[in-house]
């Protein structure tokens, strides 16, 4: 039944299916293995995500999962071509619009750990923690905190000390956005709630913060350049090798002139003697003062942690 159910999903979005082009999911299967295996390119998964758009989450797929591959890797570029990013839906003149799930989704880095409004304290009758949408959750909230029912959060996580990939230095924690809860119960000490979203693995500990709704339509930039040197320190899935369309952190923020909308040029720096290489474009999503977070728009090669931003 949920091997129809998802062939009917990729009908109804369009995509043209064939039978030998469906796969089917074993256990312990990863996107990345599964390019690793028919396209011998594990790099390629974010394209076969995209030609599967009843995948909302690419790291959480299932055995019986059924997806729709393509013969050679560049049937599946091409794929692509014709079904842009799911991520990237509309583009116009000065405007692109993104899917909102990206945007939420993306985190962002600071120099310090975020101070938080809640935490999840564990499932409503069970003894896990490892959740997902549709849990229902026991939530503590500092005593400051008021929580209504019906009231929206955003679930996050702290990472552990990131250090710059070409200073060696801490340069601050990701804050990782796994998801959202709606409050449906308050009692004297908790308040229960339901995951309305999960982006990610939630976990028990995780913590809270009020939901602010994201713009799905980014205003292009004119300015193109940064005012000072910027690199890539890491993406969201802490990968060595980074594709469109992951999200990316850098070290650079509005106090050095970068703003939401800017498209940047990306460079890696081969050898001292070898002019700069070209290796791609980002699209700024999110800014703090010193840091910013960018969707990895286009990449002639793969993205690596240290890489130039100009």
């Amino acid at each position: 039944m949920r091997q129809t159910i998802i062939i009917i999903c990729l009908l109804l979005s369009g995509v043209q299916v064939w039978a030998d082009e469906l796969y089917k999911v074993k256990k312990g299967d990863t996107l990345w293995d599964i390019c690793d295996q028919y396209y011998h390119n594990p790099s390629l998964w974010p394209k076969l995500w995209q030609i599967n758009p009843q995948l909302t989450n690419p790291h959480w797929i299932y055995p019986g999962d059924v997806l729709l591959l393509k013969e050679t890797p560049e049937e599946l570029i091409k794929a692509t071509e014709k079904k842009k990013l799911p991520s990237v839906v509309k583009k116009k003149e000065k405007v692109i619009t993104l899917d909102e799930r990206f945007i939420e989704a993306a985190g962002y880095l600071l120099p310090y750990r975020e101070k938080h409004s809640g935490e999840i304290i564990k499932a409503v009758g069970e003894e896990r923690t490892i959740l997902g949408k549709d849990d229902k959750i026991f939530v503590k909230f500092g005593s400051e905190v008021k929580p209504q029912i019906g009231s929206v959060w955003t679930i996050f996580h702290i990472s552990n000390p990131v250090k710059h990939p070409v200073t060696g230095e801490q340069i601050g924690y990701i804050h990782e956005i796994s998801g959202v809860a709606k409050i449906t119960k308050v009692y004297p000490q908790v308040a229960e709630a339901r995951i309305i979203k999960s982006y990610d693995v939630i976990y028990k500990g995780d913590y809270l913060k009020p939901y602010k709704p994201v713009k799905s339509m980014v205003v292009l930039e004119k300015g193109s350049k940064t005012k000072q040197r910027a690199f890539i320190i890491t993406c969201r899935n802490r990968l060595s090798e980074i594709g469109a369309p992951e999200a990316v952190y850098i070290d650079v923020g509005e106090k050095q002139g970068v703003k939401t909308g800017q498209i940047l040029k990306v460079y890696r720096r081969e050898k001292e003697n070898l002019p700069l290489l070209s290796v791609g474009e980002i699209l700024i999503i999110y800014t703090t003062p010193r840091t910013a977070t960018a969707m990895a728009l286009k990449s002639q090669y793969p993205f690596h942690p240290g890489d130039i931003v100009e």
